[in-house]
């Protein structure tokens, strides 16, 4: 397909922008620690940890909002797309409403609810 193209996308400037290493290694510690934060605590953390879903689940949107952001930014700004950073984006969205029922309860539960 022509507007598969890793490669300009992942050689752009922006995939280095930060401490001049490639992106994907930060999305690798970004996803590891949004891991750790979904998988943290006991099955009733909801209501004995609320922190732990409420962090979860504003990493997680985060993540979906980054995503997003750069999917955005590879159609109108490279004009191209990325295919495995397509598929980090929307494994992000899709993480969403799996959080979302707890993360909903943890709030619930902190407001005294």
């Amino acid at each position: 397909m022509a507007h598969l193209d890793a490669d300009r996308v992942d050689a752009a400037g922006e995939a280095y922008g930060s401490f001049a290493t490639p992106d994907a290694g930060l999305g690798i510690i970004s996803y590891g620690v949004t891991m750790a934060l979904v998988a943290a605590g006991a099955e009733d953390r909801a209501d004995a940890a609320p922190w732990l879903p409420l962090l979860a689940g504003a990493k997680v949107a985060a993540d979906a909002l980054s995503g997003s952001y750069l999917f955005a930014e590879q159609i109108t700004k490279h004009r191209a797309i990325c295919s495995w950073c397509t598929v980090a984006a929307a494994a992000s969205v899709a993480t969403m409403p799996l959080v979302w029922p707890e993360t909903r309860r943890a709030w619930r539960a902190l407001r005294g609810r």
